[in-house]
Formats: structure tokens, sequence, C-alpha cells
């Protein structure tokens, strides 16, 4: 009976020996940004498309210094516009974190988590989804409040070349990125608009949404908005 006991541990022993030695050997080192170069956000995307313009004196956020200097440890690229729709005037926050390191250490700072580190509660969530030519997007809706401003935010991201809409699945890519001895890089994208209605803020931020992904200025366009990915699924 001690016998096969022993056996057994020295069973198990082994089998997590041979495991930390696959991780080690899998363990990712080259970095997909490197091999893809810098996005260059600010000319990547355009000041108008469709309807929207660049409102260039609009504020468009509150983040405290703590949160400003997590953000920028973590990403190397940070756009923040505000645009407006020149027939109605409403008014959309757009934000583009973008960060070539999608490892444990250095994964996208989620609004989940972002919103209330700058003191707003978040009131309600929800998962949508976006319908554009390119197949659907799949998004993560918040209604936020502080004091009495209430922001309605929409975002989705994309790891590398597969467009996502909340954190549960980038474990997931980047075991298979791993797989290939392949660090992602990763970009959020961010909507908000300052609107008591979230219904109708949602609705505006699907069709800013599709306006920016439809634009033939914007660009590279796969790697932006995932494309790739949203082919491979279809």
């Amino acid at each position: 009976m001690i016998a096969l006991a022993r056996r057994r541990a020295l069973v198990l022993l082994g089998g997590s020996l041979l495991a930390a030695s696959g991780a080690r050997a899998i363990r990712p080192s080259r970095h997909l940004a490197a091999e893809l170069g810098p996005l260059a956000l600010e000319r990547a995307i355009p000041k108008s498309f469709g309807p929207w313009v660049l409102d260039s004196h609009q504020a468009t956020t509150i983040v405290n210094p703590e949160v400003s200097a997590l953000l920028a440890r973590l990403y190397s690229e940070l756009l923040t516009r505000t645009y407006v729709h020149r027939e109605t005037g409403y008014r959309v926050m757009l934000t583009i974190a973008y960060g070539g390191d999608q490892s444990d250490a250095f994964g996208l700072h989620y609004p989940d988590v972002c919103y209330p580190a700058q003191g707003f509660q978040i009131l309600g969530q929800q998962n949508g989804e976006l319908s554009t030519p390119y197949g659907n997007y799949h998004l993560r809706r918040l209604k936020t409040q502080m004091g009495s401003r209430t922001e309605p935010v929409t975002y989705w991201v994309v790891i590398g070349t597969q467009s996502m809409a909340y954190g549960i699945g980038r474990k997931w890519l980047q075991l298979r990125y791993a797989a290939r001895g392949v660090i992602p890089d990763g970009l959020l994208f961010r909507l908000s608009s300052i609107d008591g209605n979230a219904d109708a803020a949602f609705t505006q931020h699907d069709a800013f949404a599709q306006a920016l992904i439809a634009d033939p200025q914007v660009g590279p366009r796969d790697r932006l908005f995932g494309l790739a990915g949203m082919q491979a699924r279809r």
C-alpha cells in the first residue's frame, strides 16, 4: 500500500515537472507589435467621417493623475477626441488605447475598472452587438454616473487580429498566441457621451462606430478593427 502511494506521488511529481517544463518551453518571446510596427493612431483615425467631425473645443474625459500615470505605463499610444454630429450636434467622446504587450502584466485597462477608479458608479452593464459589413462586433455597454453626470459607455477590444467585447476571452487569446511563441498587441475602443438616456446614447454610439469602421480613410483597417479575425469567424 505504501509502495503504491509512493508510485502515485512520483507520477504526480513527474507530471508537474513536465507541465512546468512545457510552460517554460512555450513561454512567448516574439512581440507581434515589433513585427507589425507602430499604429500612429493620430494619423490612422480621421478627424471627420460620415456625419461626424472633430470638436476641438470639447474636453474629452475626466482622468485623475493616478489613473493617468497607470495609463501611461500600460499603453504605448492613447488617442482621445470628441466628435460632434454635423446635423444634430450630438457629441461622442472617443478613446483608443493601444498596448504593444498584452501579457498578464500589461493587459488592457477596461472601463469597468477605469471608471470606478475615477469616482464613477456603474449603474448597469450589458453586452451588445454591432452589425458591420465585415461581421458582428460583440460590445460591452456600461451606464456610469458621477454626481449629476451620467455617461453611457460602449467599448470593445482587439487582441492581435481578434475583436472581442470583454476581458474574459483575453486569457484564451493569450494562450493561442503563446502556443506560437507570440505576445499579441491590443487595442481598446471606448465611446461615451453625456446623456441621461442610455438607450439613446447606445444608438448614437453604434451609428458612430459603423461610420468609423466603414470610412475609407481609416487604416490600417485589418489591424485597427480586427478584421482578419472577423473574416475568419464568418
